[in-house]
């Protein structure tokens, strides 16, 4: 069998010294158990036959010149040792032996799990030798035989829980008894002592500059919902970025980090099971991170981390920490608010556009709003601040309130005053008024002039009349704000706003923990937010002292409204000779959202009968309107018309 040789030969002489060492020692036990069996025995193993012959001429034909005794043998194996401590240029094995500080029993059941996953014929000799041709593969009993070890207590120790083969995950046991379980290695761990490092899936790799850094022991650093905290731990070389793995494929990904020379940082496991977070805990080389928002759930396990709990990033330091990566791309990724790793792939799908801050930026959108599907609805607006039938002061609130998203960075962490004035990054918005007068469109306007997506919750819906539902639900909204960045528009505030100045009972007082929870966690949130309510007058005053914006919207008076109506003229909308927009905006009081039904409600029936818009379908839209709204038809306001728009 001399193709073996050949197909071990590519990965250096290293392996291959290695498994021609294992041949000759495994002649000499098939050798020590055909003299005690006797000569030319035929058994049958599991229904397999195998003859003593036929496993010494396998062995002959393997890597390496076949021997007769055991004493030269182990004369191998000293020079094996001795090309172990070889100063060249290290084979995979050789690496991961030093990786982690494996010693010669360690190496050599390293070696014997890893024969039969790369050549089937060494599990039939394991087969052979355990008399079970249903045991093609290693198990402690063996082990004990071809291991130069002190006894069956020592190799109990060293293929225990606690042993670094186990515990680092480079070899796995499985099987009732501990004398017969199977004890074998994962296929990662296979590719890699085959010279096979490569990315595994879900690993992100972050190009950091510099060389890889040295440490005494795996680090736990303590970060908010977002992995700003990485960029001020000192990150040097190359890191592989873990997330959303299982823990056999993160201590696999941990392995081929260290085999790579690039550090590894494991984000998400905070919510992992006691025992995966302790197994992921003792196998951590001293190259690995893990990033934490609840570092007191990481005690206890059994292993010592360094505590890193940097302060918060600013905006300059996120800048230069993305100019290094990607110097055309930084200013967009460093106002971002989603993970390190997730950016680096959104900006490497950027950069393949012929536009790349174009495309970064649209891709940024689409992934702010990602996490809240299911849970907010996205609203669409066209519209600017000049749309907006509002007074010049107003408009220019508005503004001020948009651009906090630029200017929070520089006011909050470069001038200090975040930490001077306990100031939030974000801002809360209230608009009140009644339906129909602007404040969903003055939310869109908002949402444009700061380059977000709006994204409505329906606090109606969130509200529940059982205990505590309603605070789940919006935690699992801020949850999946967090993740992203968009600007939240929380309509019909109402829900929670109502004011009660005597808690009559449990429910009364719970809407009040409510309405405080509510408060509380938009103080937190990292972005802007906007609620809206028809109540204005009715508020607690000291409600109101917690919101940065308070803009009453007021129903408009006539030259609002002729401004309104007056839209419709710069349409492509055909209009018939008797239309009079200012008549319509005199005699009917209406909200600028009404107006706007009213408009649309003529224009669809023109263009169903097939002739421009008229002041009588104008009128007819009016009337339904007033309809909705539960107002009477009067006839001094409809004229001539009211007789054929009663029945609209």
């Amino acid at each position: 069998m001399n193709q073996m040789a050949d197909s071990f030969s590519q990965n250096g002489t290293g392996l291959e010294q290695r498994l021609g060492l294992l041949v000759q020692r495994l002649s000499v036990e098939v050798a020590r158990q055909r003299m005690m069996q006797g000569e030319g025995r035929r058994e049958t193993f599991g229904g397999l036959l195998m003859q003593d012959d036929e496993i010494a001429d396998m062995c002959a034909q393997m890597p390496g010149e076949g021997i007769a005794a055991l004493a030269t043998a182990k004369a191998v194996l000293a020079g094996a040792e001795a090309r172990r401590c070889d100063p060249g240029t290290p084979s995979p094995m050789a690496r991961m032996v030093a990786l982690f500080d494996l010693d010669a029993v360690e190496e050599a059941l390293l070696l014997l799990a890893l024969a039969p996953a790369v050549d089937p014929r060494f599990g039939r000799v394991y087969g052979y030798l355990q008399e079970d041709m249903a045991q093609q593969y290693l198990t402690p009993g063996l082990a004990q035989r071809l291991v130069p070890c002190s006894g069956l207590d020592a190799l109990r120790d060293v293929l225990g829980p606690d042993g670094r083969l186990l515990r680092h995950g480079l070899l796995q046991l499985t099987g009732p008894v501990w004398v017969t379980a199977r004890l074998d290695m994962t296929d990662p761990v296979v590719g890699l002592l085959l010279g096979a490092v490569e990315v595994p899936p879900n690993v992100t790799v972050l190009p950091v500059a510099g060389p890889p850094c040295r440490a005494d022991r795996p680090r736990l650093l303590v970060s908010g919902p977002q992995a700003d905290a990485l960029i001020l731990s000192g990150l040097s070389g190359p890191q592989w970025i873990s997330r959303g793995q299982p823990l056999s494929q993160a201590r696999a990904a941990g392995i081929a980090a260290a085999m790579a020379g690039a550090g590894v940082v494991f984000c998400g496991w905070d919510a992992a099971p006691l025992a995966d977070r302790q197994a992921l805990s003792v196998s951590l080389g001293t190259h690995a991170t893990i990033l934490t928002e609840q570092p007191d759930r990481w005690g206890g396990l059994g292993v010592s981390f360094d505590l890193v709990a940097p302060g918060p990033c600013t905006l300059d330091q996120r800048a230069a920490f993305w100019t290094e990566i990607a110097p055309g791309l930084a200013p967009a990724l460093a106002r971002s608010r989603l993970p390190l790793d997730q950016l680096f792939r959104l900006a490497l799908e950027a950069a393949a556009d012929a536009d790349p801050v174009t495309a970064l930026d649209a891709t940024l959108a689409r992934h702010n709003a990602a996490p809240l599907r299911g849970l907010a609805d996205p609203v669409r607006c066209a519209d600017g601040l000049d749309d907006l039938i509002l007074p010049d002061t107003a408009k220019a609130r508005l503004y001020a309130f948009a651009g906090r998203r630029g200017s929070a960075a520089l006011v909050l962490e470069s001038w200090g005053l975040g930490a001077a004035m306990a100031g939030r990054a974000g801002g809360i918005a209230l608009f009140t008024g009644p339906s129909g007068v602007g404040k969903t469109m003055a939310a869109g306007v908002v949402a444009r002039l700061a380059g977000l997506d709006l994204m409505r919750i329906n606090l109606a819906t969130v509200v529940s009349k059982y205990i505590g539902e309603t605070e789940a639900n919006l935690e699992r909204i801020f949850t999946a704000a967090a993740q992203g960045e968009v600007i939240l528009f929380f309509d019909e505030a109402e829900a929670l706003f109502s004011k009660r100045a005597d808690v009559k009972d449990a429910r009364d007082r719970y809407a009040n923990l409510e309405m405080s929870y509510l408060l509380q966690r938009l103080e937190g949130f990292h972005g802007l937010a906007v609620l809206a309510s028809n109540m204005g007058a009715t508020l607690d005053p000291a409600l109101l002292r917690r919101f940065d914006l308070v803009l009453e919207f007021a129903l408009p008076d006539a030259p609002a409204r002729r401004l309104i109506w007056g839209k419709l003229r710069r349409t492509a909308v055909p209009l018939a000779r008797d239309v009079d927009l200012d008549a319509l905006a005199d005699r009917f009081d209406l909200a600028g959202g009404h107006i706007r039904q009213a408009i649309l409600s003529a224009a669809h029936a023109a263009a169903q009968a097939g002739s421009p818009v008229s002041q009588e379908l104008l009128v007819q839209g009016v009337a339904r309107e007033y309809a909705k709204l539960g107002r009477t038809l009067r006839r001094e306001d409809f004229g001539d018309a009211f007789a054929r728009v009663r029945g609209c």
